[in-house]
């Protein structure tokens, strides 16, 4: 199936890539943006994880505190 290419048509098509790249372009820095804000939520939950281990490894073994 072939379209007929007319100049409305060569328009509306270069109009809807101008658009697409427009919206296309902020969608990956956002997504850039939210893969550093997992990463740094994933290092909080691991200091959390060692702060807790250390905290019940001293209360187990009845350490004074530092």
């Amino acid at each position: 199936m072939t379209m007929l290419a007319d100049p409305a048509h060569n328009r509306q098509l270069r109009r809807a890539r101008a658009v697409y790249c427009t919206l296309r372009a902020p969608r990956s820095a956002s997504t850039d943006k939210s893969g550093s804000l997992r990463a740094e939520l994933a290092m909080l939950a691991v200091f959390l994880c060692v702060a807790a281990g250390v905290i019940a490894l001293r209360a187990w073994l009845h350490l004074p505190q530092l």
